[in-house]
C-alpha cells in the first residue's frame, strides 16, 4: 500500500510488522488531513492493517477527519483543544 523505495525500507517495515512478538511498536502519524486527496482511501486501510500488527499504540492527529477515522477504525478518539 505504501510504495515504499528503495527496498530497504519495504523490507525493515515489513519485517517489523510480521514479528508480533515484539512488543512497544508505536506509530504517530502527524498531519493526517495534508494527505494527498488520492491516498484518502487507502491510508484509513493502511491504519487498519497497523493495528492487525505488532503496533501497540496508534496515534493519528487529524483536525478534519476525526468522525470518518473513528468509524472506520472502531475506536474511541481524544480530542485535544487548541492552545490559541
Amino acid at each position: 500500500m505504501l510504495k515504499l523505495e528503495p527496498d530497504l525500507e519495504l523490507e525493515l517495515l515489513n519485517k517489523c510488522c510480521e514479528q508480533k512478538q515484539m512488543v512497544g511498536i508505536e506509530i504517530m502519524l502527524d498531519g493526517f488531513d495534508e494527505i494527498s486527496p488520492i491516498y484518502k482511501e487507502t491510508a484509513p486501510a493502511l491504519l487498519q492493517a497497523l493495528r492487525q500488527t505488532a503496533v501497540e499504540q496508534l496515534f493519528v492527529n487529524t483536525r478534519h477527519f476525526r468522525k470518518k477515522l473513528e468509524v472506520k477504525l472502531q475506536t474511541a478518539v481524544l480530542h485535544i483543544r487548541s492552545f490559541f
